[in-house]
């Protein structure tokens, strides 16, 4: 008897896997996933990974202009709306498009060769800006609910 409830709640398992599936495969949030994965993928988004693992090794100029150009193309409005919004400094988009790729706020810092502190100030403003918050604590959901960005499992 419990090997045939058993096996009936592995079948009923393995219909719901596939109806989930099914359901994700046919929703927008599938689509946002799979372009913050090709984002992810980039080659600025590599070296940005590579980066991060080595302390003391700070983004060149070359790499903050290859983030810029890459968030473009898979995300425009959110890059369009960072480099309009007020008292953001190109600095501050290089922390907006780190931090929507869920980078911390400590890898941020060595990345741009910026404090933990400037960094922090930053993403208040970037708060401020975009979303009204005057608190960065809630900045990555809100950039996940307004531009599409997914952690994904690279980061």
């Amino acid at each position: 008897m419990i090997a045939q409830v058993k096996d009936e709640l592995s079948e009923e398992n393995a219909r719901l896997k596939a109806k989930i599936e099914e359901l994700v495969s046919q929703s927008g949030i599938s689509s946002s996933v799979r372009k913050m994965q090709s984002f992810m993928e980039s080659p600025i988004a590599r070296r940005l990974l590579e980066l991060r693992d080595k302390p003391l090794s700070p983004m060149t100029e070359q790499d903050k202009e290859m983030l810029v150009d890459t968030t473009r193309q898979f995300y425009p409005s959110f890059l369009y709306d960072l480099q309009h919004a007020k008292n953001i400094t190109p600095m501050g988009v290089c922390v907006g498009i780190l931090s929507a790729m869920n980078f911390r706020s400590g890898d941020i810092a060595n990345l741009l060769d910026l404090s933990f502190q400037q960094v922090s100030n930053i993403k208040k403003s970037i708060s401020l800006a975009l979303f009204n918050e005057k608190t960065a604590r809630s900045l990555y959901m809100n950039l996940v609910k307004h531009y599409d960005f997914y952690q994904t499992s690279m980061l």
